[in-house]
């Protein structure tokens, strides 16, 4: 998590002093400041399971809601920023790598184990250490990258284009602006919520349910084109694209354990 934070904040700082050189920004922000997240991402999820072994969804669901809070907040900030005080964007980049670092860094000093106790309760679930070709090759696991290259393309689909689709079906400029960010709320919430459901039901029903959940919401976007299904429509599409984030999680440690988990569950996120 330490390193995590270190190159995050590198990223930005070397990509605020590139003078907007894409040579520059390709290295510092796509590689060295995305490398930063990669080995931040993992360590709040797998921590928590071990501390909450027994709300591993909701936890999770936590964890990856403030992920994707956390993109809500940098771009209200930076929307500040760049139109409120009238910055250029290489000085937002400085203020991202400055000020986010020391916050990532200062966070992941306390990033924990369990007491002991609870971490051999956490380690024991491992099914037997195993060449990582080995997981990869069982059916399950080709299943669950399958399941969130499906759910996490459907949503992505929606939100990459989500306001020029608003603005075709008849919304105004503020509506269609609106619909973005009720869809990152949508997103929030559904981390959470579905996390609740994992727990509760298993990975084995709640990633069908999920998937079905969003197939069901994408529909609805197509029966209206008055504001308020629209945008209701939207903030559905939103929870059931969150809930790619959590039950694949969840399914990765019920089918192979906690300490298995950082190793197993970043190659199924590279179907996202």
């Amino acid at each position: 998590a330490v390193a995590g934070a270190l190159l995050f904040s590198l990223g930005y700082l070397l990509a605020s002093f590139s003078g907007g050189h894409f040579a520059v920004l390709l290295a510092s922000l796509g590689v060295i400041a995305g490398a930063g997240i990669g080995f931040g991402y993992v360590c709040p999820l797998s921590t928590g399971m071990k501390w909450f072994p027994g709300h591993k969804g909701l936890v999770t669901g936590v964890a990856v809601a403030g992920f994707g809070g956390g993109a809500i907040l940098l771009g209200s900030l930076a929307e500040v920023l760049l139109y409120g005080r009238s910055w250029d964007v290489l000085q937002v980049f400085r203020f991202v790598g400055a000020v986010f670092g020391i916050v990532a860094l200062v966070s992941a000093l306390f990033i924990v184990e369990p007491p002991r106790g609870a971490a051999a309760a956490a380690a024991a679930e491992n099914p037997g250490e195993a060449r990582l070709r080995d997981y990869a090759a069982r059916p399950v696991f080709r299943l669950l990258c399958l399941g969130i290259f499906a759910g996490t393309f459907a949503g992505l689909v929606i939100v990459s284009d989500l306001k020029p689709m608003m603005l075709r079906f008849g919304l105004g400029e503020r509506l269609a602006a609106l619909s973005i960010s009720l869809f990152a709320l949508g997103n929030i919430a559904g981390r959470i919520a579905w996390g609740r459901v994992n727990d509760r039901l298993g990975s084995r029903i709640a990633i069908p349910a999920s998937l079905a959940f969003l197939a069901l919401a994408l529909k609805l976007l197509l029966i209206s084109s008055a504001a308020g299904p629209l945008l209701a429509s939207v903030v559905l599409v939103g929870i059931g694209f969150g809930g790619c984030f959590v039950v694949y999680a969840s399914a990765m440690v019920e089918n192979y354990g906690v300490a298995l988990f950082p190793k197993l569950y970043p190659v199924c996120f590279l179907f996202y």
